[in-house]
């Protein structure tokens, strides 16, 4: 092999190795709407209204009136129930710019059992948002897979008015694609070998 093809190949290789090290790495990302530069950024908004932490983007659109964002955390300001709350009959519908797993959701003010989960329009299951009594209610253990761009959904179903619950955070985990640049130096690697076979 030529020194010029081997201080190539031997560039390439540099630059590839920490591309396949972080290449299949999972990154977590808290969404949290107790934070004021949050609030800041959604409050009083009309959908679809982008936010991102940690180069993760999600897109939040409230089913009525506008984002209400308050020191407990996220809701809809329909006119409907109470204003920093999702109340009976609100959606709050989420999109992602990238695939993620959400995997912890920590709910504020839920007194019932009151909440429907769905994902691309399918309800999943468990399906019910559990109200764990007074306090901060954080239900864990969670594997809700939201593709990009599928619409991720909370519904609350609480009868009554004034029977809502907010959003105080989530959890997100992406693991990252394989760099593009993985694709472009085996291209490169190849066009080396292929003419040096050449000559």
């Amino acid at each position: 092999m030529s020194k010029q093809i081997q201080a190539v190949v031997a560039l390439i290789a540099a630059l590839a190795i920490p591309a396949v090290a972080n290449a299949g790495s999972v990154k977590t990302t808290v969404f949290d709407f107790t934070n004021p530069a949050v609030q800041t950024a959604l409050d009083g908004m009309n959908g679809p209204t982008s936010y991102a932490v940690n180069g993760l983007t999600g897109f939040f659109t409230e089913s009525s009136g506008a984002l209400e964002v308050s020191g407990v955390g996220l809701g809809i300001d329909s006119g409907v129930g109470t204003a920093d709350e999702v109340d009976p009959g609100e959606t709050l519908s989420i999109t992602f710019d990238r695939d993620v797993t959400i995997t912890v959701m920590s709910l504020d003010v839920l007194t019932t059992d009151e909440g429907i989960v769905s994902i691309g329009g399918v309800t999943q299951t468990p399906n019910l948002l559990v109200d764990q009594g007074a306090g901060l209610d954080v239900v864990t253990g969670l594997s809700y897979q939201v593709p990009a761009g599928v619409v991720f959904a909370i519904t609350s179903t609480a009868i009554g008015s004034g029977e809502g619950f907010t959003i105080a955070n989530f959890t997100a985990t992406t693991t990252p694609e394989p760099s593009t640049f993985l694709l472009t130096t085996a291209g490169v690697v190849g066009l080396c070998l292929r003419r040096r076979r050449r000559r």
